[in-house]
């Protein structure tokens, strides 16, 4: 069986038919270098009971037809124990040659589409070994086309099979090969061992071996870095330039460089008007354009309207709370001047505390009256900005505007945050400079008398807004609508 010529191996099985319960051991050793070069060897081992029934073995062996082949053939050795080992090596020098060498072993198809392979990219050398093990012929394996023509119509096979007390060759030959492929000086190899035994099924050789390039591989994800970087560049621009395209159409329209120079200068509002101010203010409001119109939220786009008695006390009641009508107010009026958090509110009128989910329920009952998104796209299609100015606290206000998407709502002044209410000056004030736009030229709306007298009284125009029809006093002081659709069929 150890067969590096067709000759040799012949010479040595034909030697197993004085066999009995001999043994014979053959390791194949295959090792494949980075660049398809390497070196393949073959060691096989007569055991004691081998030698015994063949005498003089290392000197019987006839191993000149290997050398002739290009082989280093060590000479027998004798072990100890009595058993013989005979070692031949030789060097493969390309990848290419390994066919021809191994098929030297043990003659054509016992190693089968042997194939040596690689790539190599940027960052990575890969190398791979493939070839099928096939030793299902057995016997057979020992005899060439000479031999069978001299034996006639006997099986090579059988003569050996006779000889050996009809033992398989399982029983007698053990073959053992070692494989390694290597993709890179220095890098893991890919390695198998398999045990087998002559006339067993084939068996499968698959080893790749990869070696990774650490400076090419550090350019590779630094480049695959600098790309998400200029991705992310290119879409945070693209994002920026879209938002600033969004928002320049959701601005509020600026003032004309002539009307900014009548701006009050005085970083105060006067306790009172002189009677020519009155005047021209009066003037102002009755004939100048409007550049701004300011809504009081709560009383104009949502419903029912968001006060004391009409929605807090019932909400409160409703969730079990607790308090007086005037503590319940006290409470509330903290809130909404900033003095108090929206937690502490109701926690002092007993509501089960529930995080900021109780401000989302509260939140939730505020719906937008039916018409007032159109109110508001009809505004802004005329290019007429919408400021907010709104006795609410910053909780609930914020959520309600994000809720709604009334972000194209600027300035959003919230009585919370600016610690007075509605009616003060003050808060009219910081709303005038927040905007840039002279109280002569601003529409303040509310169902509010209060608040829309602090309005007229600082100059503004102001328009009372009472779709239930239950604000009469409105009309005695300030023109009153009753729908949205009314605000645009009349002077104002």
């Amino acid at each position: 069986m150890i067969r590096r010529t067709a000759t040799c191996v012949a010479t040595v099985l034909v030697l197993l038919v004085a066999l009995t319960a001999c043994q014979l051991d053959v390791l194949v050793t295959i090792n494949v270098d980075d660049d398809g070069s390497g070196a393949a060897s073959v060691e096989a081992v007569f055991d004691a009971a081998a030698v015994a029934a063949l005498g003089d073995v290392a000197g019987d062996l006839r191993l000149q037809d290997l050398r002739d082949a290009g082989w280093t053939v060590d000479d027998p050795v004798t072990a100890a124990d009595g058993s013989v080992r005979v070692e031949a090596s030789r060097y493969v020098a390309s990848a290419g040659d390994w066919q021809t060498i191994l098929d030297q072993i043990a003659g054509p198809d016992v190693f089968r589409d042997v194939e040596v392979v690689g790539t190599d990219d940027f960052s990575r050398r890969t190398r791979q070994l493939n070839f099928d093990l096939d030793l299902r012929r057995g016997w057979e394996l020992a005899t060439d086309d000479r031999l069978s023509s001299a034996l006639g119509e006997v099986s090579f096979g059988s003569v050996i099979s006779s000889r050996v007390d009809e033992r398989t060759p399982q029983d007698v030959v053990g073959v053992t090969l070692e494989a390694s492929i290597f993709a890179d000086e220095g890098a893991t190899p890919s390695a198998t061992r398999i045990e087998s035994r002559l006339g067993d099924d084939p068996q499968v050789v698959r080893l790749e071996s990869i070696s990774e390039k650490t400076l090419p591989l550090l350019l590779r994800w630094i480049g695959i870095a600098l790309g998400a970087l200029c991705a992310l560049a290119f879409s945070l621009a693209a994002l920026g330039l879209v938002l600033e395209r969004r928002a320049s159409r959701l601005r509020p329209a600026g003032v004309p460089a002539a009307l900014r120079s009548q701006i009050p200068a005085s970083p105060e509002i006067a306790p009172a008007r002189t009677a020519k101010s009155q005047s021209r203010a009066t003037a102002a409001a009755e004939h100048g354009p409007v550049r701004l119109v300011i809504i009081e939220p709560l009383s104009v786009l949502y419903r029912p309207a968001m006060n004391l008695q009409a929605h807090v006390i019932p909400f409160v009641e409703h969730n079990r709370g607790a308090g007086s009508t005037r503590a319940i107010s006290e409470w509330f009026d903290e809130v909404l001047v900033g003095s108090s958090s929206t937690a502490s509110f109701w926690s002092a009128v007993e509501v089960p505390a529930r995080g900021a989910a109780i401000d989302d329920v509260f939140v939730e009952m505020r719906q937008l009256r039916a018409g007032a998104m159109d109110f508001l796209v009809e505004l802004q299609r005329r290019k007429i900005p919408v400021a907010v100015l709104t006795n609410d606290a910053a909780a609930w206000s914020h959520k309600t505007r994000t809720r709604d998407s009334l972000s194209q709502l600027w300035p959003w002044i919230v009585s919370s945050e600016a610690g007075a209410l509605a009616t003060s000056p003050g808060m009219f004030e910081l709303l005038r400079r927040e905007s840039g736009v002279a109280f002569e030229y601003c529409l303040y709306i509310d169902n509010d008398v209060k608040r829309l007298d602090a309005a007229r009284s600082l100059g503004m125009r102001t328009c009372g807004f009472d779709p239930e029809q239950d604000r009469p006093e409105l009309a005695d002081k300030h023109p009153r609508i009753e729908t949205f659709a009314a605000f645009f069929k009349r002077r104002l």
